[in-house]
């Protein structure tokens, strides 16, 4: 009787884990966070010393973008499931990377800017 309920129990459930998506999709949810996260430090920067007090916030989240990346690249995926989470998120990242390009085009006449957009170069390149 308890392994029938248990059954039924994890059979109940199972749509409402695959409604969540793969974890891969979860990462490119992740990401689109981060960028959006990486625009909103952006906006703030109004003059030198908004400039340097983004740096360390941006640092911090190119680190966690980085470690997102590396995760990424080790997940087991197919061809398929790839291709379907970029297509369900297309355009909220598209969104997302529109936002940060407009700022990071903005706060390069700022003094201090570059120094943030510099903060945001991923690791290793």
């Amino acid at each position: 009787m308890k392994k029938t309920l248990l059954g039924a129990l994890v059979l109940a459930l199972i749509p409402q884990i695959a409604c969540h998506g793969s974890p891969f999709d979860s990462a490119i949810k992740e990401n689109i966070a981060l960028v959006d996260d990486m625009a909103e430090v952006l906006e703030s920067v109004k003059d030198a010393a908004s400039a340097n007090a983004a740096v360390p916030r941006l640092q911090a989240l190119q680190e966690r973008r980085d470690a997102l990346r590396r995760r990424m690249e080790n997940m087991p995926r197919s061809p398929e499931q790839q291709s379907r989470a970029a297509q369900n998120h297309q355009a909220e990242m598209q969104a997302a990377l529109s936002r940060m390009s407009t700022q990071t085009s903005r706060i390069a006449s700022i003094p201090g800017g570059i120094t943030a957009i510099k903060a945001m170069r991923p690791s290793g390149r």
